[in-house]
């Protein structure tokens, strides 16, 4: 038989509803003794900001994960930028480093897709219900396998809790506020 605990779930949903990530604009600084950027990323991360403070057209949210295998440590990340009238805004971005993660490489992955749906979720909140607009979204994101498990075409074999979670933010997200994020490569 079938028990859902309705009084459970939804106290999840609405803690997941009223917290936000916080995301680190300032990137360059925050990680200047330990990142070594690419000449290319600059542009990226030097843009300008956007405030939360205007109605956006467009979220396109880049996610990765990376695996250490010497360390046994694993990290992930997520980037985010909105258009606004013809004009990219950097977002924010969020991390978290993985201690011992239990499949590897795969687990930064996933952990990196649940930092950019968490991501979307919240910046699409806030564009439906501060400004009343609906905002159209594309993940962007290298590892294949856990893009389409994230847009349910593909079968989760591994850590299938964490890519249940990640479909189902996005169910929510398209249930809620109609059609809004379809996951792209």
């Amino acid at each position: 038989s079938l028990h859902i605990r309705f009084a459970e779930t939804s106290q999840t949903l609405d803690r997941f509803d009223t917290h936000f990530t916080l995301p680190a604009f300032d990137l360059e600084d925050a990680l200047q003794d330990h990142a070594h950027w690419l000449p290319q990323c600059l542009p990226w991360i030097r843009a300008d900001w956007y405030a939360y403070d205007q109605p956006i057209d467009h979220i396109s949210v880049y996610y990765d994960g990376s695996f250490l295998t010497k360390e046994g440590t694993a990290g992930a990340a997520a980037a985010a930028f909105v258009l606004h009238k013809r004009r990219w805004f950097f977002a924010g971005a969020v991390s978290a480093h993985l201690p011992s993660p239990e499949f590897g490489s795969y687990t930064a992955e996933v952990r990196a897709a649940l930092l950019a749906t968490k991501q979307a979720y919240d910046l699409v909140k806030i564009a439906v219900d501060v400004f009343g607009c609906k905002p159209s979204v594309t993940f962007h994101f290298d590892s294949l396998s856990v893009g389409k498990q994230a847009e349910g075409l593909w079968q989760a074999k591994k850590d299938k809790v964490s890519c249940h979670a990640i479909r189902s933010i996005l169910r929510i997200m398209q249930t809620r506020w109609e059609e809004i994020g379809r996951a792209h490569v």
